[in-house]
């Protein structure tokens, strides 16, 4: 099995509750390709913030306390239509050296991304969200008629705000910098972030009828300058193949 260490110092400043924060807590991604998480060391008072269930271990003085990320309306939204967890963990140093780690549902790799003000966003398809620091909003988005019917539909989730974001896709995350001239087209269950730089199309390999009733052929065409990160397997994909297996 690849592993892969991915280390980082994170300084950052963010507004959380009026105030302007910074800290510099260790981030580290290890496992990547197959089986990415992400481990971060805590000095006290320092806090990140993650999915619900994804905590795999940490110390025995963390702080943990539920939390709404945005608004409660919002968070029920996320959970009916995106999957997401209306509440997310609020984990806290109490001690210097305190840790925690988190680890997706899904085997695959875990990403970062640094947001550097409250106008800066990054988009993620929903179910990629792994963690964040304090300072970050996230709210849902919808990708229209076709993605509504699709069996594989495009509900996103906008981040904004100054900090980090960790995400995660299924199997390896593939990231290709878009120059601005040569378009992108990626079938929309391989489709994990990109940057707001970035314009997209949600279309069909037919006309509206049959995007709506076969289910397949769904892709978002990309144009413009920028980075986008497609994973190279799927959920779908696999439940189609368990079958055969059993």
């Amino acid at each position: 099995m690849t592993s892969a260490l991915f280390e980082a110092q994170i300084w950052n400043r963010s507004i959380h509750h009026g105030h302007l924060v910074r800290w510099d807590m260790q981030a580290n991604i290890v496992g990547n390709p197959d089986f990415g998480s992400l481990h971060v060391t805590l000095d006290p008072g320092e806090e990140i913030w993650a999915e619900s269930g994804a905590m795999s271990r940490m110390s025995g003085h963390m702080r943990v306390k539920p939390k709404v990320l945005g608004s409660l309306p919002g968070a029920l939204l996320r959970r009916m239509v995106a999957g997401e967890s209306v509440m997310v963990g609020r984990y806290q140093g109490e001690q210097t050296g305190d840790f925690v780690s988190f680890s997706p549902g899904l085997p695959g790799t875990v990403m970062q991304h640094t947001l550097n003000g409250p106008n800066d966003r990054f988009f993620m398809t929903a179910g990629a969200f792994l963690a964040c620091t304090p300072g970050i909003k996230l709210k849902l988005k919808f990708g229209g008629l076709r993605s509504f019917f699709s069996s594989e539909g495009v509900v996103m989730l906008v981040a904004r705000g100054a900090g980090t974001v960790w995400y995660n896709g299924y199997g390896a995350c593939v990231e290709k910098q878009l120059d601005g001239v040569q378009p992108l087209v990626v079938d929309t269950g391989h489709v994990v972030a990109w940057e707001p730089t970035l314009d997209y199309k949600i279309k069909g390999s037919g006309g509206l009828k049959a995007t709506l009733f076969s289910g397949e052929g769904l892709t978002m065409h990309f144009h413009g300058a920028g980075k986008i990160v497609v994973q190279t397997r799927t959920p779908p994909g696999l439940a189609s193949w368990l079958p055969f297996r059993m």
